[in-house]
């Protein structure tokens, strides 16, 4: 293994636990669903074609990338890109999926996995500036994440508070929306439900530019962001920001690997 190989390496291995927590971390409730499917045949739909109503089929799509985990223990280029590669076709599979094609979880898993896939063929290059790469498009792509976010909330329901307030302060039961309607009069719950949407508006908005930000930056305010939607939805939405939250961990590594001069090629910090 070449100086410096291991090093990306580990950046790949981190972006890749952070996929698995997020295809995981509902397992059970995934799981449920799919059997659901088998015990209860869905309804002929023009968009899906017979396979893609079948539950079996999404159960056996979900549990492919348990063969992920072997990428914790091979460094060999061909298996970190068949991993990833497998990763990409289980999260295109569910997105296909009556069940699931609805769901974000596998909307970010397959950007995600793309950024694997796109790594794992550089973890053994010679080419100097590899890292500087990965960091820009792993930045890219998770602001084109926030981005769709973003874009999906422009509408007078949602900036006026109307989604929010019957989403989560109508039927949410824990903290603090439970609360919110306990001790709030209705009028003031709508009036935090009106700022709440517009704040998570215009963030999703400026973290759809992240490539532009210092990594850093960039990884703090992810973090910032990410710990309050999940406040708001609890570890349920981990799903979808897991795979996020791996590539930019990884691209923080491999920043602060560059600025420490440990650049595989052995030069400064690109």
């Amino acid at each position: 293994m070449r100086p410096g190989t291991e090093q990306r390496l580990r950046a790949w291995r981190i972006a890749l636990a952070g996929w698995l927590a997020g295809w995981f971390v509902n397992g059970w409730e995934n799981v449920r669903l799919f059997v659901a499917g088998w015990e209860r045949p869905i309804a002929a739909h023009p968009l899906f074609p017979g396979p893609m109503r079948n539950g079996w089929l999404a159960l056996g799509l979900f549990v492919v990338p348990l063969a992920g985990f072997a990428g914790f223990r091979s460094g060999e280029i061909r298996w970190l890109r068949m991993i990833s590669g497998a990763l990409i076709l289980a999260a295109l599979g569910l997105l296909g999926h009556v069940c699931t094609y609805n769901d974000a979880t596998y909307t970010t898993a397959f950007w995600s996995a793309l950024w694997l896939f796109w790594w794992a063929g550089r973890v053994g290059e010679e080419r100097p500036g590899a890292e500087r790469h990965a960091i820009a498009l792993g930045q890219g792509m998770v602001g084109l994440c926030f981005l769709g976010g973003f874009v999906g909330k422009l509408t007078p329901e949602y900036w006026s508070g109307e989604a929010l307030y019957h989403l989560y302060v109508m039927q949410k039961p824990y903290f603090p929306f439970d609360w919110m309607r306990e001790c709030w009069a209705e009028s003031e719950s709508r009036a935090a439900a009106a700022w709440l949407a517009r704040a998570v508006i215009v963030t999703e908005g400026l973290l759809s530019t992240l490539i532009l930000w210092p990594t850093r930056w960039a990884l703090v305010a992810t973090l910032g962001v990410m710990g309050g939607m999940t406040l708001m939805a609890h570890i349920q939405i981990l799903s979808v920001l897991a795979p996020l939250l791996g590539v930019m961990l990884a691209c923080a590594f491999l920043a602060d690997l560059s600025r420490q001069g440990e650049d595989p090629q052995g030069g400064g910090a690109p």
